[in-house]
């Protein structure tokens, strides 16, 4: 439930007892447990009032002067698919694609994917996106070493890390970043695509990926975790658009990539004799 407080009188939709009952009777197969948790699903679904009268208070009576005519049951079903493509348009992406599942979903927020997941297929996708996925170790189709050594060419010397099996070294990404910013990009920002395959952001949007649990974040409609999400996803589309200009570099200038492999060599190196 939001923790603001309601909307009352006529700023909340009105959901008369004898008519949630006598909607309730009209079901199958019904119990006095069932209707005691239909009833408890439609109090819950309507608190999305009450964040929607905060973030969108004109928009939300607009609405809701048109839904006066509306069943009661199904008032919230609106409710929630108008708010949400408000908070899309003006805060971050929903996935609404089916609203019954949001309305199952609520009060939690579902996350918008805009990454890679475990499963995920790199056959079309850009080189420089494939090396940092490859280099993650998390993906199931991720291309492997010799494939990449192919497309690069005999020039370009893959790190040892990578192509020898039985290579172990406690590596420093945080001392592999250091090491490429002080280059130009896009080596500077090459880190920053690992990262990102990496799912190792920040921002839930790039971090969160479909073989996740929903348990593992904990969003709920609220004006405060809108804000928040609101400011992941602006970290999220700022890194995006880095990771687009990085990859366009790396294409036109494939010999960077001899410089970032240098950069992760040196830092295995000074892992395995610092450890």
């Amino acid at each position: 439930m939001p923790a603001a407080s309601r909307p009352s009188g006529s700023d909340r939709p009105s959901v008369s007892l004898a008519q949630a009952v006598a909607y309730l009777k009209a079901q199958s197969e019904l119990t006095v447990a069932s209707a005691l948790d239909n009833l408890k699903t439609l109090d819950r679904s309507l608190g999305i009032t009450t964040v929607y009268q905060e973030c969108f208070p004109r928009e939300y009576r607009r609405r809701l002067a048109q839904l006066k005519k509306t069943h009661p049951m199904d008032i919230c079903e609106h409710l929630i698919e108008s708010f949400t493509e408000l908070v899309g348009r003006k805060y971050f992406p929903v996935t609404n694609w089916d609203l019954q599942w949001l309305v199952e979903q609520f009060p939690s927020i579902p996350i918008s994917l805009e990454n890679f997941d475990v499963e995920s297929e790199f056959e079309n996708v850009e080189v420089p996106i494939q090396i940092a996925a490859a280099i993650t170790g998390h993906y199931s189709y991720a291309p492997n070493w010799a494939t990449i050594q192919d497309v690069l060419g005999p020039s370009i010397v893959i790190p040892t890390c990578f192509v020898k099996p039985d290579h172990r070294c406690n590596f420093d990404f945080d001392l592999f970043t250091q090491r490429c910013r002080q280059h130009p990009t896009p080596i500077a920002t090459f880190p920053q695509m690992v990262q990102i395959l990496g799912h190792d952001t920040g921002s839930m949007f790039l971090d969160v990926s479909y073989d996740w649990d929903y348990q593992n974040y904990d969003y709920t409609w609220t004006q405060k975790d809108i804000l928040e999400l609101h400011r992941q996803w602006r970290l999220a589309t700022r890194l995006l658009r880095t990771m687009q200009r990085t990859v366009a570099q790396l294409k036109a200038r494939p010999q960077a990539w001899s410089v970032i492999f240098g950069c992760w060599e040196a830092t295995c190196q000074h892992t395995r004799t610092s450890s």
